[in-house]
């Protein structure tokens, strides 16, 4: 433990293992266990007491003298001297109270009997010395805190400056970044704002040559840029005069070119009316067909809601079960007749249910003409097994007409849906059709324009030379490819 270690006053005040401590072990047969030496053991312990105790009692002694000693002295710990004063002050008294655990733990194995006089006389003893040594402690402890706040303090603030230097030198570096791009008064007002930056030791410290360094650097190079926007300004606004002069003689030849074009705008708007009203006309008559697939699917459907009926004519006569009311189905059957101009390509489908639906009937009919004959000769038990079959035959017909109806209801869905794929393909190719017949009117329209405007060498000599001469030849080019392939 160094002089400068805090009093821990949670520890305990006596250490038994501290170094130094001398161990004097004591076993059974250092007392006598008979009856008869029952004296001699009382005068032993008395003994021990007093030896052990006069140890303490040494320590205990030079208590006064340490109080004498140190107990008012308020020592010049903000110096040196007075810091080393103190601390082998403290030592001195440390030394006295580390003496009394290797004393009290050495005795307490042999002298059990007295351990808890020993404890209260070290504790006692302990609590004295520390009494002393508080006081000092203190002292030493609050000037170590105000020289650590002292030095935070200094750190804290050369902390500060070197973030105040870095952020004035980053600044000056970064004008140069942001005169980029910037007109010549910008990076005037820049070089001016980097000029006026004084830089002394007392700001800029250690690091004013580098301070003084970046200033030149930068403000060589801003100077630089400020020169050469000059230079890009006055080229920039040559540039924009002579634009404007071409702007002039471009807007006369413009008002010229206008008055040729809108002759040949005006052809150009009667033909595309011309289309336009060719477009409508063709419109409704998309419209027109259209319609007539919509009424085709109607009669379609209604048509194929007739063939279901008759069909389930079958069912609701084999339900009834009775001769008259089979007699009048069959009746309703013959009667009807489906027509071509009703039924279309259903019209085959529509006879063969005819057909199949009277000799279903014809069938039952038959059937229940002969049951009734054969009913009244027949037992109950073949009465049973005919009424067993007639339920089979019900339901096999049944069935079978409900497949031939799935099939009818599926195959008229996809005749449908091919019906309205193909008038779906053949808009989308009218539209096509009539998009790249007015795209390639356009172009005509424009290639004539153009055409226009050529000398007799064939050439666009009332255009100026230059890029848009060019480009516009190049444009040329393009449509009357264009046109040629279309054509």
């Amino acid at each position: 433990m160094s002089a400068r270690d805090p009093v821990d006053l949670s520890q305990p005040a006596f250490d038994a293992d501290a170094p130094g401590t001398e161990h004097i072990v004591l076993d059974n047969n250092s007392f006598p266990q008979e009856p008869e030496q029952e004296t001699a053991n009382t005068s032993l312990v008395v003994q021990l007491r007093t030896t052990a105790l006069a140890e303490l009692t040494a320590v205990d002694a030079g208590i006064a003298a340490l109080h004498k000693k140190y107990a008012d002295v308020v020592f010049a710990v903000d110096t040196a001297e007075g810091m080393e004063e103190a601390k082998a002050a403290r030592i001195d008294i440390r030394d006295s109270r580390y003496k009394i655990a290797p004393i009290v733990k050495a005795k307490r194995a042999e002298l059990k009997s007295i351990a808890a006089l020993l404890d209260t006389e070290g504790e006692r003893i302990a609590a004295a010395l520390l009494e002393i040594e508080t006081p000092i402690h203190e002292q030493i402890r609050a000037q170590e805190a105000i020289e650590e706040a002292a030095a935070a303090e200094r750190k804290r603030l050369a902390e500060e400056a070197t973030a105040r230097i870095d952020a004035a030198i980053a600044g000056m570096r970064n004008a140069v970044t942001v005169a980029a791009g910037k007109k010549a008064t910008e990076i005037a007002n820049l070089l001016d704002e980097v000029g006026l930056v004084v830089i002394t030791t007392e700001a800029f410290g250690k690091r004013a040559g580098e301070a003084m360094q970046v200033q030149l650097n930068v403000t060589d190079a801003l100077a630089a840029m400020h020169d050469t926007a000059v230079a890009t300004e006055a080229q920039l606004a040559e540039l924009t005069r002579m634009k404007e002069e071409k702007a002039e003689r471009d807007r006369v030849e413009a008002e010229a070119a206008a008055a040729r074009a809108e002759l040949e705008a005006k052809r150009i708007a009667a033909e595309a009316k011309a289309a336009a009203d060719a477009a409508e006309a063709q419109r409704l008559a998309n419209k027109a067909e259209a319609d007539r697939v919509a009424a085709e699917q109607a009669k379609t459907q209604q048509a194929m809601a007739e063939i279901t009926r008759v069909q389930g004519l079958v069912a609701q006569a084999t339900s009834d079960g009775t001769v008259p009311f089979i007699e009048k189905t069959v009746a309703e059957v013959t009667a009807w007749q489906p027509g071509e101009s009703s039924y279309g390509f259903l019209l085959q489908p529509a006879l063969l249910a005819k057909d199949t639906t009277l000799a279903q009937l014809g069938t039952l009919l038959a059937k229940v003409q002969q049951d009734a004959l054969d009913a009244a000769a027949r037992a109950a038990a073949e009465a049973d097994a005919a009424a067993a079959k007639k339920k089979a035959d019900d339901e096999a017909a049944a069935a079978e007409q409900k497949r031939l109806a799935d099939e009818r209801e599926a195959q008229a869905e996809r005749d449908a849906a091919e019906a309205r794929e193909r008038l779906k393909a053949k808009l989308a190719l009218e539209k096509a059709e009539r998009h790249a017949a007015q795209m390639l009117s356009a172009l005509r329209g424009m290639d004539a324009a153009l055409e226009s405007l050529t000398d007799g060498d064939n050439e666009l000599s009332c255009i100026p030379e230059g890029p848009e001469r060019t480009d516009l030849v190049s444009a040329w080019d393009i449509t009357r490819a264009v046109i040629t392939a279309a054509t």
